[in-house]
């Protein structure tokens, strides 16, 4: 019985930082390497049949809530900013750039808009989605869930920033831009571009007859969940 790829690639990553401290484990590690070279010749053609499947985007219908998107880049630059500022002392900083306002409607338009062709859509109840998170099949079901409750429930929407212990980012710092979801896109179509001019070239840099072929451009579907 062959391991899964999965406890394989565990063991060897847990493997490599008790070698520097057991080298005489060397030996384990290289036997399991040799059975993660059979698993990847066995699957071979198995994991190319499942790269060719395209899973179509799930769609949030238009009168669904949205959810305010922030760029990691962002979030890092004003909590800085928020943790020297006397205005945000004992207070709670929130997140909601009006212009990263959307709802999965809008992000999957603007996906498509960004690589310029339609994506199929296909719709879920929320039924579905609920059981999918009850199926606890890390980290699918712990997705579903975080995206009910903010695109069903509207964790992130339903409540008002009225308390004297809350601030947000944009009142305190209205004079400095936040990164637009549109932004965002415009690095993974760099990544699709990039991909797509990748040429094949030799392994070493000696005559060799092996070859690596060329990466061939992944799509990049934009996952949404409708009722």
């Amino acid at each position: 019985m062959v391991p899964s790829k999965a406890g394989l690639h565990t063991v060897l990553e847990v493997l490599k930082i008790q070698m520097n401290y057991w080298p005489n484990l060397s030996s384990s590690f290289e036997k399991l390497q040799s059975q993660w070279g059979m698993y990847s010749v066995e699957n071979k053609e198995k994991q190319a049949k499942k790269r060719q499947v395209f899973e179509p985007p799930l769609l949030l219908s238009p009168n669904k809530l949205a959810a305010y998107f922030v760029a990691g880049s962002d979030i890092g630059k004003f909590t800085v900013m928020s943790i020297n500022d006397d205005r945000t002392l004992n207070k709670t900083v929130h997140f909601q750039p009006p212009s990263n306002l959307l709802n999965m409607n809008e992000m999957a338009s603007l996906w498509e808009m960004k690589i310029g062709r339609m994506l199929p859509r296909v719709t879920i109840a929320e039924q579905d989605l609920l059981q999918r998170a009850q199926e606890m099949r890390i980290p699918q079901s712990v997705v579903t869930a975080i995206t009910h409750d903010i695109f069903i429930n509207g964790c992130q929407i339903n409540f008002s920033l009225d308390k004297p212990t809350d601030a947000e980012v944009c009142s305190l710092y209205p004079d400095t831009r936040f990164r637009t979801v549109a932004e965002c896109f415009d690095d993974f179509v760099k990544k699709i571009s990039d991909k797509a001019k990748t040429v094949s070239k030799p392994v070493t840099a000696s005559n060799s007859d092996m070859f690596v072929p060329a990466a061939k451009p992944e799509a990049l579907p934009v996952a949404a969940i409708c009722t």
